[in-house]
């Protein structure tokens, strides 16, 4: 576990790599500001799912922080119960758009 406070320091000054993490979470770039304590919660995960030994090189540790990350470390608000879904707004909104055009049609507005 030393190692990974090392790996830890090293990912961390490495702006390519935290560009990309960013970039995986789809939150924003203030997600940038949480990365240390996202690598924290993973060391934690790791330590209570009796995974240390999964991630002998850097490059496991990687790759095993960036699938945490998109399952369990990278939360995404949910919708509230009255919200609804983009392709569901779109499709309402597209509806009601028929509904005035028939109406202009239906009145004789579009001569």
């Amino acid at each position: 576990m030393e190692q990974w406070e090392a790996w830890n320091q090293e990912l961390l000054s490495d702006e390519a790599w935290r560009y990309s993490v960013v970039q995986q979470a789809g939150l924003g770039v203030g997600f940038d500001s949480q990365i240390p304590e996202k690598l924290s919660e993973f060391n934690q995960f790791l330590v209570s799912t009796a995974e240390t030994d999964s991630v002998p090189t850097l490059k496991d540790y990687q790759r095993r922080f960036h699938y945490w990350l998109r399952d369990y470390g990278a939360k995404r608000p949910k919708r509230g119960k009255n919200e609804v879904s983009r392709i569901e707004e779109l499709n309402r909104v597209g509806e009601e758009s028929l509904a005035m055009a028939r109406q202009i049609w239906l009145n004789g507005e579009c001569a």
